[in-house]
This record gives structure tokens, C-alpha cells and sequence, in this order.
């Protein structure tokens, strides 16, 4: 089971250090594990096979693109599934490893947002 979600995080997935703030005023910084998919069965399927995290209707872009839906966990229910996950993983290995030494206070929240933030970079390689 856990090997079928670590294939969705690898292709499908994104794991990254979200900044959470409320009236402008910085609160903390923790781990956001997203699954986005436009078949509502699959991330209705995340759901039910970790028992952690929710899943949502995202926000629709462009009419003429289908409705995307979203399997979004937090914190301590992301470590759980990418503790389970991380045999799996092969594209976002490095990620899940920069999330978990987060998680435990290995990393500090402000360069593991830096790194992350690398990590997940999109284009050309420099």
C-alpha cells in the first residue's frame, strides 16, 4: 500500500516547508505532504489508505481545465506516511529526507525552506 502512495508523491506529489503567518505576523513553519490529481477516486484513495490528512476540491484555474483535487497532510501525519514511504521513493527521496530531519529538529525551519525550496525548483538544471 505504502509503496502505491510513494509512486503517487513521486510523480504526482509535492513535499515542502509551507510559512504559515496570521495577520502578517509569522506563527511557525511546517511540513506540507500534497498528492494533487484530477480523478477525485484517487485522492479519495490516499485518504483511506493512510488514514491521515484530508482531501479537498482545488481551486479551479482555467475553466476549460478539469477540476483538480488535492490529499494534503500536516506535520507529524506527513512524517507518518513518509516514514512508511521512504523505501519507496525514488524522485522526491531527497525531500522526504530534508522533511524528516525537520520534523525531529535536525534541520532548522528557515534553511530547510531554502534547501526544499532548491529541491523542488522547476526548469533547466544551472
Amino acid at each position: 500500500m505504502f509503496a502505491y502512495i510513494a509512486g503517487l508523491i513521486d510523480g504526482e506529489g509535492c513535499i515542502y516547508v509551507c510559512k504559515e503567518d496570521k495577520g502578517g505576523k509569522f506563527l511557525r513553519r511546517r511540513i506540507r505532504l500534497q498528492i494533487t490529481n484530477t480523478n477525485k477516486e484517487l485522492i479519495d484513495a490516499c485518504l483511506a489508505l493512510t488514514g491521515v490528512g484530508r482531501a479537498t476540491k482545488g481551486v479551479q484555474q482555467n475553466s476549460r481545465w478539469k477540476r483538480r483535487y488535492d490529499w494534503v497532510c500536516y506535520g507529524r501525519a506527513a512524517e507518518k506516511v513518509l516514514i512508511e514511504c521512504f523505501p519507496y521513493l525514488i524522485a522526491k527521496r531527497e525531500q522526504a529526507l530534508l522533511a524528516l530531519s525537520f520534523i525531529n529538529g535536525i534541520s532548522r525551519g528557515d534553511t530547510c525552506q531554502e534547501e526544499m525550496h532548491k529541491l523542488n525548483r522547476k526548469g533547466y538544471a544551472v
